[in-house]
């Protein structure tokens, strides 16, 4: 007697990811070919003694060579946690830890940065804040949210962070007197590549990726993340993360 096995794969999993895949590489592709260009370009200007003999010409270019190379670094690694939180592949050590302490330290790490622009810094985090989380991914979303409140504060402003429970939730909120955005800029402010741009942000450098990648972050928790700013006048970040229990 003779029978037929068949075999069923699901295989729409595989295609997702064949297709997450492709749409990487064309980004990458497509966000590197400019810069490399412009690297290329300074190089042969360089090698090719294109220049003249003035020493500190050269020295210009070089240095705009390495100011593209490492912000290339920061794209491509932004892109990479991007790729790898679609594709389901970012490998997280879940630990049950105070986020209120994980927050104080990570404004630690900024002070030098807050005393060379002399802002203002008024903190007020509540004890026994804890989550259950990544702790690297954690301190990722506050380094963002403070950087950013640093670089894009007027010169001797304010920066105001709370961190508070409420009902089932941590609430971090950071503050800053800056730049702020407008309406438009606040709604597409986590969408992929986006940077506001105006006469303030032109010298500030970023990829435009890391708003995104904190909100992939804190949608992984089921947090939630919230803005609201007024141009000009300063923006305010409020992340809601689940309590740990």
């Amino acid at each position: 007697m003779k029978g037929v096995v068949s075999v069923l794969r699901d295989i729409s999993e595989l295609k997702r990811l064949e297709l997450t895949k492709s749409e990487f590489i064309n980004m990458v592709a497509h966000e590197l070919k400019a810069p490399l260009g412009a690297i290329k370009g300074y190089l042969e200007m360089v090698t090719e003694k294109q220049l003249g003999d003035n020493p500190e010409l050269y020295d210009t270019y070089l240095k705009r060579s390495l100011n593209r190379s490492e912000a290339m670094l920061a794209l491509l690694q932004d892109l990479l946690n991007i790729f790898r939180m679609d594709a389901h592949t970012v490998r997280r050590d879940i630990e049950h830890f105070d986020a209120g302490i994980l927050l104080e330290e990570t404004l630690e790490f900024f002070t030098s940065n807050i005393i060379k622009r002399k802002l203002h810094l008024s903190s007020e985090i509540d004890k026994d804040l804890f989550i259950n989380a990544d702790r690297e991914e954690i301190r990722r979303v506050y380094t963002n949210l403070i950087s950013n409140a640093i670089k894009y504060n007027k010169y001797e402003g304010k920066i105001i962070v709370q961190a508070t429970k409420s009902e089932n939730y941590v609430i971090i909120s950071i503050e800053d007197e800056g730049i702020g955005m407008t309406p438009e800029e606040t709604k597409r402010l986590f969408e992929e590549f986006f940077r506001a741009k105006n006469q303030h942000t032109r010298k500030i450098s970023g990829t435009g990726l890391g708003m995104t990648i904190l909100k992939k972050i804190i949608d992984e928790y089921n947090g939630q993340i919230f803005v609201t700013s007024e141009y000009g006048k300063g923006s305010m970040f409020t992340v809601k993360l689940p309590l740990g229990k």
